[in-house]
């Protein structure tokens, strides 16, 4: 776009398998698979305008949309302007440079024609599904403490004590970690100068021994008023998370003890 530019690089062979980057990192999978699912229908595509008079109108004009390029080397193969209407039409429009035709494709999904590289990186920090998961234990600057299963129920373990957690708290919890989607990623030159303390606000989440999913643990830093910066081991990756997601996962143990026992 006028804005920015992301450059989808294929690496590997056929025969070993490739993979999409976008600079230092991988694509998100799911995305560059949908992206190659709509393009695909490019071929066959339907003629919507043949006057130029409308290109402005539906946001294929020179200067307007995004240009979208094939490359095979350091040859154009194909190049296209295009636009994305609103979710709610779910048509893409585009043309070949330097034709007038234009033609619209289904686009059900929202930002496949992405000119922004943060827009193709993995946003998800965790896929945990709470039957995968051992125990969490939360760590604060004041106080540490173990969220596990005792009998069926979930408990604040502190101090070799159980204390019954609010079911409520950790429905919210076990949500969080289940599906944990960043709301950005922080900048290369940012994240290289981040210190994240190990006294700091920390959740490890351990899984069964018997599970394939890895125990990961989320360290969390406040980057302003209303998001924090989050990071794994598993990740060379720093995370934005907003404080809309933080507030419930992020948990003292009188917050957990909330409704239940103070």
């Amino acid at each position: 776009s006028s804005e920015s530019k992301a450059e989808l690089i294929r690496t590997g062979d056929d025969k070993t398998g490739y993979t999409w980057r976008v600079g230092a990192y991988e694509a998100f999978e799911y995305k560059a698979s949908r992206f190659w699912e709509i393009v695909d229908q490019i071929n066959g595509a339907q003629l919507i305008a043949t006057n130029p008079n409308n290109h402005e109108i539906m946001g294929v004009d020179e200067n307007q949309g995004i240009t979208l390029s094939f490359y095979l080397g350091p040859s154009i193969q194909e190049q296209f302007i295009l636009t994305e209407e609103p979710p709610g039409i779910r048509l893409c429009y585009l043309r070949r440079s330097g034709n007038d035709d234009v033609y619209g494709i289904p686009c059900p999904y929202a930002k496949l024609f992405d000119p922004d590289p943060d827009g193709w990186r993995d946003p998800i920090i965790t896929a945990i599904p709470s039957s995968e998961i051992d125990y969490l234990i939360f760590k604060y600057p004041e106080e540490e403490f173990i969220l596990r299963l005792v009998g069926g129920l979930w408990t604040v373990s502190q101090d070799d004590t159980e204390y019954p957690a609010d079911p409520y708290q950790i429905s919210n919890i076990l949500n969080s970690v289940e599906f944990l989607v960043a709301s950005g990623f922080a900048k290369e030159d940012i994240s290289r100068n981040l210190k994240f303390d190990p006294n700091d606000v920390s959740i490890r989440i351990v899984t069964k021994q018997e599970s394939s999913v890895p125990t990961t643990r989320l360290r969390f830093l406040k980057r302003d008023d209303t998001s924090y910066y989050v990071s794994t081991y598993t990740s060379p990756t720093v995370y934005i998370l907003d404080n809309t997601v933080t507030e419930n996962l992020i948990k003292t143990s009188q917050d957990l003890l909330t409704g239940t026992n103070q």
